[in-house]
């Protein structure tokens, strides 16, 4: 009875009847080398299958297609895939880049997609952004802007720190926040400058 040869060969994915080997994926050789089928039901292969362990910089996954995810709140600049290569590197044309945004009112957005408005501006959305495949954060949410001062204030600075107009007190001392309805506040407490 012939039977068809096994292996125990390290990420080899597949040998041919011809002995022709392929490495699994993740894995590549510079073997040329034919398997041959011994008689005792096993392929041997001088050659070797090099593992790529590491991917390059931000990039998260590399699928069976070779199909590159980035880490959180990167984007590829490439849609070709990725190949490991017999040095053990993957080799692959793009690059997993920051993702950005031109969102109004938005200071901040965190590779978690957590988003921070500007100061002077608040949101009720618990939404996060996504980094689009475009390179660009895209976000469902809004940062509503604090534009007029309740009456007498002056200024509010980045600490929420009131200034009165000249002769007049801020009743609170309490840092000025935004609300999400549009209007500045203290927290519990009337804003005002007396």
């Amino acid at each position: 009875t012939c039977n068809p040869c096994t292996h125990s060969l390290s990420n080899v994915n597949d040998i041919a009847t011809n002995g022709s080997v392929t490495c699994s994926f993740g894995s590549a050789t510079a073997s040329t080398a034919l398997a041959t089928c011994g008689g005792n039901g096993m392929w041997a292969w001088n050659g070797m299958c090099t593992s790529c362990t590491t991917f390059p910089s931000n990039v998260n996954a590399i699928d069976a297609s070779g199909v590159v995810t980035c880490v959180d709140g990167y984007a590829a600049n490439s849609t070709t895939a990725a190949a490991c290569n017999v040095d053990g590197n993957w080799a692959w044309t793009g690059t997993c880049n920051p993702c950005t945004h031109s969102l109004s009112n938005v200071n901040d957005i965190a590779t978690n997609g957590s988003v921070t408005c500007s100061f002077g501006s608040a949101t009720a959305s618990t939404a996060l952004a996504t980094c689009g495949g475009n390179g660009m954060w895209a976000w469902n949410g809004m940062c509503t802007s604090c534009t007029t001062f309740p009456s007498n204030v002056n200024a509010i600075d980045a600490s929420g720190v009131v200034t009165c107009v000249d002769g007049y007190a801020a009743n609170s001392t309490t840092a000025a926040a935004c609300n999400v309805d549009g209007n500045w506040a203290w927290t519990g407490e009337y804003m005002g400058c007396n």
